[in-house]
């Protein structure tokens, strides 16, 4: 599983049980913005609001609510394949 994530730091989340996808990636964007918090990301600021944005938009399909850290493609979030 913490092989399909290729953002380093969304990793370092997963592996320390601060982001739980389910089997196909889906994170509660809620619980992106509390992992994002909790690593000094201040919550609701310009910075959070741009990541959460960019993660939102850097994957085909969309969910309401949720982000899928396992399909990032051309974005600066995609460190893996860039």
């Amino acid at each position: 599983m913490i092989d399909k994530v290729l953002c380093p730091n969304l990793r370092l989340g997963v592996s320390n049980g601060l982001i739980n996808p389910d089997e196909e990636g889906w994170v509660l964007e809620e619980d992106l913005r509390n992992f994002l918090t909790v690593v000094g990301v201040e919550d609701e600021s310009t910075l959070q609001n741009i990541l959460i944005a960019t993660a939102r938009d850097a994957v085909l399909e969309k969910r309401e609510g949720y982000i899928n850290i396992y399909n990032f493609k051309d974005t600066f979030l995609d460190h893996g394949s860039s």
